[in-house]
């Protein structure tokens, strides 16, 4: 354990205060700040139960990203889509099975509005079109035929890893290493979407923390799966509670929690 470091990670915006100041600092205006203000309340609903592989608040990672988008010159949609870009695929809609339902779009659009939306739904749709990997994408189309909201989607996904690369030392061996394999895949598509400045934050934050050690090892091994579910017992509905019982059947061929 590298318990002599002075070099502590996890140093940016990770709660709704600071990053509503901040998008006042850069100039947006009251309107602006309002809708994100409603699109974080949203997004504490949908990941009120749902935890890092490092103990880290999902909702603290959704906001993390949504500072880096801004940072580096998002839009307010791309900031509003940053802010719940993993709605379909980790959002509890009332029962957390993934998916992109008509139900989950009309009510993720009227909370962030059909532009930012439709990127929420393109980071969905990247996610189960090319898994762990979208650096596949550099193989099928040039830069300059990449229409602007795939562009727009690519650029929070770069944002997504910037915040998490500082979680990696926090989390578990198997978390550590998807992280690490997230962040690789990042810096090419930063590279291929033009933005060779946040290659190289990526790839100078990823030297920086992939060889320390901050856990004993007995911590490392937690949580593997990246977050932590609630017993069915908190479901306050009997059908969204079967179907999600189901789900996690499905996905890990037993009904019960991981501890």
């Amino acid at each position: 354990m590298n318990s002599n470091s002075r070099t502590y990670p996890q140093t940016g915006i990770q709660t709704i205060g600071p990053l509503l100041l901040q998008l006042q600092d850069l100039g947006f205006e009251e309107a602006s700040i309002l809708k994100v203000n409603r699109a974080y309340h949203f997004a504490m609903q949908l990941w009120a139960v749902n935890f890092q592989s490092s103990s880290r608040p999902f909702i603290c990672h959704a906001v993390g990203t949504a500072s880096k988008t801004a940072e580096y010159g998002g839009s307010l949609d791309e900031i509003l889509a940053a802010l719940t870009h993993a709605a379909y695929t980790t959002g509890d809609f009332g029962v957390r099975v993934p998916g992109a339902s008509k139900r989950k779009r009309r009510k993720m659009r009227k909370i962030i509005g059909v532009k930012a939306e439709i990127l929420v739904h393109g980071f969905y749709y990247m996610f189960e079109h090319y898994g762990s990997h979208w650096e596949q994408i550099l193989e099928e189309k040039p830069s300059a035929d990449l229409p602007s909201k795939e562009r727009s989607v690519l650029f929070i996904r770069v944002c997504n890893d910037l915040d998490d690369i500082t979680d990696q030392v926090f989390s578990s061996n198997f978390r550590r290493g998807r992280i690490g394999d997230f962040c690789q895949g990042s810096i090419k598509l930063a590279n291929y979407i033009g933005r060779q400045d946040l290659a190289k934050l990526l790839e100078a934050d990823y030297s920086k923390y992939r060889d320390q050690d901050y856990l004993p090892f007995e911590v490392s091994q937690r949580h593997a799966s990246g977050h932590v579910v609630l017993p069915a017992a908190y479901r306050k509905r009997f059908i969204p509670g079967v179907l999600e019982v189901v789900h996690r059947f499905w996905k890990t061929g037993s009904w019960r929690v991981r501890k």
